[in-house]
Order: C-alpha cells, then sequence, then structure tokens
C-alpha cells in the first residue's frame, strides 16, 4: 500500500472531479489517499508522508489556478525528489483534436513549467467541461463564442461534459505505484 497525496486546482469543478476519480482509483487499488484543493494548503507540506504526488488543474484563458502554481513553485525541490510525481491538465483544448488545440495546450504547460520551474515526471491533458450553467453572463458568452468558433456546444442552457472517464482511469492505473489490487468497495472520496 502506497501513500498518495493528490493536490488540484479548479475553478468551476471539472479539475475536482476529475482529482477525484484518481482518488478512488488509488483507494481501488489499496492506497492511502489524500486529496487537497491547492486553494486550502496554507504554508508548507511535508512530502515525507507520500509515496506518490499527483498533481492538476484546470485551464481558463490559458492559464492554471494561481494557488496551484504557487503550491508547486513553493514544493518544487520536494516534488522534484519524489520519483513518483504527476501532472494532469484539464481543457476545454483538449477535447479538440486539431493542431491548434495540441498547440494550445503544449503552450499552457510550458507556461506553467516556466512560471513553477516543475518538471513532472508524467503529464497528461484531459478534455474538460463546458458548464455553462455555472459560469457568469460575461464568462458564458465568451465561451460560447469560443465554443461556436471551434464547432463545439452552444447550448447555454445546459452543460456539456468531455472528459474521457476511461482514459482518466487507465492514466491513474499507469502512474500509479503497484500492481492492481482490488480491495472492498468503499465511498467516493470527499472532494
Amino acid at each position: 500500500m502506497a501513500r498518495v497525496l493528490i493536490v488540484y486546482g479548479t475553478s468551476y469543478g471539472q479539475a475536482q472531479k476529475i482529482a477525484g476519480r484518481i482518488g478512488e482509483r488509488a483507494r481501488f487499488r489499496g492506497h492511502q489517499v489524500t486529496l487537497l484543493n491547492a486553494q486550502g494548503i496554507r504554508g508548507k507540506l511535508s512530502f515525507d508522508d507520500y509515496d506518490a504526488v499527483i498533481v492538476g488543474g484546470s485551464v481558463l484563458y490559458g492559464h492554471f489556478q494561481r494557488p496551484l502554481e504557487r503550491f508547486v513553485a513553493r514544493h518544487r525541490t520536494a516534488l522534484e525528489r519524489l520519483p513518483g510525481t504527476a501532472f494532469f491538465s484539464v481543457s476545454l483544448a483538449a477535447a479538440h483534436s486539431t493542431p491548434a488545440a495540441a498547440a494550445e495546450v503544449k503552450k499552457v504547460l510550458e507556461r506553467f513549467v516556466h512560471r513553477t520551474g516543475w518538471h513532472p515526471r508524467t503529464v497528461t491533458t484531459f478534455a474538460g467541461a463546458l458548464v455553462y450553467t455555472r459560469y457568469g453572463p460575461i464568462l458564458r458568452r465568451v465561451l460560447r463564442f469560443i465554443s461556436k468558433r471551434a464547432g463545439g456546444d452552444t447550448d447555454i442552457t445546459r452543460d456539456f461534459e468531455y472528459t474521457d472517464w476511461a482514459a482518466v482511469e487507465a492514466w491513474a492505473d499507469a502512474v500509479l505505484p503497484g500492481p492492481v489490487r482490488r480491495i472492498a468497495a468503499a465511498a467516493p472520496l470527499p472532494v
């Protein structure tokens, strides 16, 4: 059994849902999981208690959440020393397979590495969600315009989830330590 820390940054909840699903996979494999929102972490955190650390966040306006960036920059040295570190990015650009979308995803990830100084061992990107019903009027219009230009969903009366949950679980299984080991069903992790 490994001790796994999952730290996430989220703006509208999709990165939190993905972090929770990764945590459920870790628990399914028999690991002990600590799930933390970067926004609520104050001061230093000891990584001596963990065998693996997974960090992830959502992208809005081309940037990750500031608390997530501050957390990673503050703990960069400890993260670099750990053999089991991974990073996941959640964005709408990842929902598209165009060269322009791939270039945007790459640019955002490079900016994150530059701003934080952290080079995670494993990086992946998951498609996020358009949660029109949770956005304010200005953001709703901006994202509808962007989605329309990309040929995406524009019905602002409902939400659209693009996350491939099977891909999330497969990635979690690939980056989590040790062999897959089924344990008794447990309640979902609180996020």
